[in-house]
């Protein structure tokens, strides 16, 4: 078996943060979605 969905989210998010440099405004700009969201994401998986 694989990872889990959540742990691949996790990994994509940790990803796009590293390769923006932790802008989050970025990363979500770069992702389609809105800050918000962003901070939803980050906060659900226990990256803020």
């Amino acid at each position: 078996e694989g990872p889990t969905v959540a742990a691949m989210e996790k990994q994509m998010l940790l990803d796009y943060l590293a390769r923006y440099q932790y802008n989050k405004s970025e990363v979500a700009k770069a992702m389609g979605i809105s800050r918000n969201t962003l901070y939803r994401h980050l906060h659900e998986h226990g990256l803020i």
